[in-house]
């Protein structure tokens, strides 16, 4: 991982042309700035194409952890990444579906409808 440091102690100016006078103990010393490996996740956004129990019905759009959406959602085929394509998908499909034509409506590559 990546981490982002800062000296402790400033080191003092020096003469130019000259290698700054650096302290053997003190300007060695660094504080954290940031850690990038250990920064909190942010959430996958996903359409689902079946319903799932406590997140929603077929076309909704939910925000599930990285590892839900990789490891449970995704590789059984019970959500879509909400790309702008899948969205205009699953949009035409409601659009359709409150029209009132049944037999119009699109079916995607997993999930009845």
């Amino acid at each position: 991982g990546t981490v982002i440091v800062e000296r402790w102690w400033q080191v003092p100016l020096s003469k130019e042309g000259r290698p700054p006078r650096l302290h053997p103990r003190r300007h060695r010393v660094y504080r954290l700035v940031e850690d990038i490996k250990h920064r909190p996740r942010g959430n996958l956004e996903l359409i689902l194409t079946q319903t799932v129990p406590k997140l929603g019905g077929r076309g909704d759009t939910v925000f599930v952890k990285k590892s839900v959406g990789r490891n449970q959602l995704l590789p059984r085929g019970l959500a879509v990444y909400a790309s702008p394509e899948n969205k205009a998908v699953f949009e035409e499909e409601r659009r359709l579906l409150h029209e009132g034509k049944p037999e119009e409506r699109l079916q995607t590559r997993t999930g009845e409808m």
